[in-house]
């Protein structure tokens, strides 16, 4: 009897498993960093207090959501801040914080450690979900329908990128058909 494990096909499906979970997740969240050190730098030259208009909301959310799974996973906050707005006394120029602590003998706080960490990706997508359709019912009614027949063509896309292209550059964008 042929044996139906290939040890090659194996190991490039783990592999390629470790790439889509592990390595382009932390890649994506190392491109988002680095925008948004530099928006902040930049907003910051601007004026000391922009940062706190344009990001004050998206802040709230952020640390709402790290103590939400504090909760979840038994964690005990010792400190918060939502939003800080005396940013002349704080030397790290956060505009919040959520300090907490846990028992690390016990496997669920322990586990907790990774998702409070990551909690925010959450909290501020679903922030991003709920706001959209609330205030802008057309484009998540082609988010939804993109989420029931997802396709990846490029001409596909064209009703989920040229409207928010329109809006930003003042001009329509030409896309190729690559079929």
């Amino acid at each position: 009897m042929p044996n139906p494990f290939n040890l090659s096909q194996i190991l490039q499906s783990m592999l390629l498993n470790c790439l889509l979970v592990i390595a382009l997740p932390l890649a994506f969240a190392g491109i988002l960093t680095l925008i948004n050190r530099s928006t902040k730098r930049r907003l910051a030259h601007w004026w000391d207090y922009s940062q706190l208009l344009i990001g004050g909301l998206g802040t709230v959310i952020h640390e709402l959501s790290h103590a939400v799974a504090c909760l979840i996973f038994q964690h005990q906050i010792i400190d918060m801040q939502l939003l800080k707005l005396n940013l002349r006394d704080n030397p790290d120029h956060s505009l919040g914080h959520v300090n907490h602590r846990y028992h690390p003998g016990r496997l669920w706080p322990t586990i907790g450690n990774l998702w409070i960490g990551i909690a925010p990706i959450f909290g501020c997508s679903a922030a991003i979900f709920g706001l959209t359709w609330l205030l802008a019912r057309p484009t998540f009614a082609t988010w939804m329908t993109f989420a029931e027949h997802p396709t990846w063509q490029l001409n596909a896309h064209r009703s989920l990128i040229q409207p928010a292209l329109d809006d930003a550059t003042g001009c329509s964008l030409a896309l190729v058909n690559l079929n």
